[in-house]
């Protein structure tokens, strides 16, 4: 999933998309099988997201700070930024469209 936001400065908002998935509707009536990788940006590990997370049952993967070499998602976030760059992209509904295409 591509989720594309400015706005996050709290963890609100990110628990917000999050209630919103499939796994949150899920989780209270059958077992998790889901683990949510997530980095260690503070708003990931605030004390009203941790809460949240523990209150609806969603399993997170423990995670080194400051370790994207660990994270294999890094190297496709790298790839894209190569190949969206080499659009060039002259505003943010065109970077948009280019992430989205690729």
């Amino acid at each position: 999933m591509l989720n594309s936001t400015t706005k996050w400065k709290s963890g609100e908002p990110s628990q917000e998309w999050l209630a919103n998935q499939n796994y949150s509707k899920s989780a209270a009536t059958t077992p998790p099988t889901w683990i949510l990788q997530q980095d260690n940006d503070p708003k990931h590990t605030s004390k009203s997201t941790s809460e949240w997370l523990k209150k609806n049952k969603m399993k997170t993967l423990e995670w080194p700070s400051q370790s994207p070499d660990l994270n294999p998602i890094e190297v496709l976030w790298h790839d894209l930024k190569k190949v969206v760059h080499a659009r060039k992209p002259s505003n943010v509904a065109e970077l948009q469209q280019f992430c989205k295409d690729e």
